[in-house]
């Protein structure tokens, strides 16, 4: 598909320019055949550009499809579904027929954001989401807290895009500096999810507060207990 978003308008802005010459005939003398080769590479960049800005809408599908990765055949056939049957195909449909504007957009910005800046954020995150939504089925919630903790889940890591890139991939243990930038991804996740915050409600602390722990000795905020969502 991204292959196809490019060469579409290329293809498209040929055929165009040459249809264009055969139209218009190139003028015989030196002037007029300059002039000539001028409007015809203006109609091609021109028309490159327009179609080039429609074909650019594909890309986020073909990023949806991306998203789906591979388990080992040992994981759980119930993961399994659960990861094939989840949010990149609902999302499809919300796009597809309007229901979910403006949340959808954001949270597939997003993503994009995520896959962009570190690939295998992008496929723990998959992960997450999958693994979530057999737990909510699991301790009985409904299928609206399901939908909207699943979301969550995939964008649990976004505070990520705060951390440079050689600090997540970085071989060994990080610096002191370091761990410092990590240890703030999910304070960072709270300002980049606010556009979220009225779709996603409460479970959008699962990017806020993945890292708490139960006995106080998480972060960022080292909740205790119940303290945490």
């Amino acid at each position: 598909m991204r292959l196809t978003a490019v060469t579409i308008p290329l293809a498209a802005s040929i055929i165009i320019s040459q249809q264009a010459g055969s139209l218009v005939a190139r003028p015989r003398h030196l002037i007029g055949a300059i002039g000539w080769w001028v409007v015809m590479i203006a109609i091609s960049v021109v028309s490159f550009s327009v179609i080039e800005r429609l074909s650019r809408r594909i890309l986020p599908l073909a990023l949806l499809f991306q998203m789906t990765l591979a388990f080992p055949d040992v994981a759980p056939s119930r993961f399994g579904t659960a990861l094939r049957g989840g949010s990149t195909k609902r999302l499809q449909e919300r796009l597809r027929d309007g229901s979910a504007e403006d949340p959808a957009a954001d949270l597939l910005a997003l993503v994009a954001r995520m896959s962009d800046h570190d690939r295998l954020t992008r496929g723990h995150s998959e992960r997450v989401r999958a693994y979530s939504v057999m737990i909510g089925q699991e301790i009985g919630l409904s299928a609206d807290d399901i939908d909207r903790l699943q979301w969550a889940a995939l964008v649990h890591d976004v505070g990520k895009l705060d951390v440079p890139a050689e600090v997540l991939n970085k071989p060994g243990k990080p610096t002191e500096a370091e761990w410092q930038i990590l240890r703030g991804h999910p304070a960072a996740a709270g300002d980049l999810l606010v556009p979220l915050g009225p779709w996603l409600g409460e479970w959008l602390l699962a990017a806020t507060q993945h890292h708490e722990r139960f006995d106080g000795k998480g972060y960022p905020a080292g909740l205790r207990g119940e303290e945490i969502s």
